[in-house]
């Protein structure tokens, strides 16, 4: 999937992930990575309106 049709999910994943791919994965989605996601999402509704 190319960035400009990232769902706000995925973009959230992948924000979660980025940072240390290696003991981060997305897949099986575990309680932190869930969390984080949630997190992040919130985050870019607090921000107003983000362009995905």
């Amino acid at each position: 999937v190319s960035a400009n049709q990232l769902s706000r999910y995925q973009a959230a994943q992948l924000a979660v992930v980025l940072p240390n791919p290696y003991k981060i994965q997305p897949v099986p989605m575990t309680n932190y990575v869930q969390n984080r996601v949630s997190w992040v999402l919130r985050q870019m509704q607090n921000l107003g309106h983000v362009a995905l």
